[in-house]
């Protein structure tokens, strides 16, 4: 739990830096962005799917559920744009 908390504190201190900086260069965001995605999915990958699987005693919905996640917002992303 507390490796999940922790991650949370790139995200505050991206947007103190955003907020003293007024402005970023594309760059810049886009390697924020990418940075704060692998982070999301290294607590994903690391903390949650392992303790939904600890919880389905023995089946693999903690995987099938992140699995169905994904193409959700796969589906969803192509809907809407």
């Amino acid at each position: 739990m507390l490796v999940s908390a922790l991650t949370g504190l790139p995200s505050v201190a991206g947007a103190a830096i955003g907020a003293l900086f007024g402005t970023l260069s594309r760059e810049v965001l886009s390697a924020s962005l990418a940075f704060a995605a692998g982070a999301m999915l290294f607590v994903t990958f690391d903390q949650v799917i392992p303790d939904a699987e600890e919880l389905s005693e023995g089946g693999h919905s903690g995987t099938l559920g992140a699995v169905a996640g994904v193409l959700t917002s796969i589906v969803l992303s192509q809907l809407l744009h």
